[in-house]
């Protein structure tokens, strides 16, 4: 994983059935990386298990990051960890952002 970055989650919302809405701030004194649409970020959840979720809102200098996570009750254990186990006050280790489907400028036509 690049570059972490430690966070709290300050916010956890049921937004539909199985899932969640994370907010995630970071340590007092820190600033978030800016990102671009389509970014998303890496979630350590143990030593072993990390996860990708893609961000969501504002994206230039944010104040914090929110993502969403479905909790999959059929999948290798990631989600659920995270959707059962951590609270608002947790604090989650998680990489800057990366894009790996960023948005291409289109032809311009006229």
């Amino acid at each position: 994983m690049s570059k972490t970055i430690s966070v709290t989650i300050i916010g956890k919302k049921p937004v539909a059935e199985g899932i969640y809405e994370f907010t995630l701030a970071p340590e007092a004194g820190n600033n978030l990386p800016s990102y671009q649409a389509g970014a998303h970020i890496d979630v350590c959840i143990d030593d072993v298990t990390v996860r990708q979720y893609s961000l969501m809102g504002e994206f230039e200098a944010p104040s914090v990051y929110k993502i969403g996570v479905m909790r999959d009750p059929d999948g290798r254990g990631g989600s659920q960890r995270l959707c059962d186990s951590f609270q608002v006050g947790d604090t989650l280790t998680i990489s800057e952002p990366r894009n790996l489907f960023s948005l291409q400028p289109a032809a311009h036509y006229g």
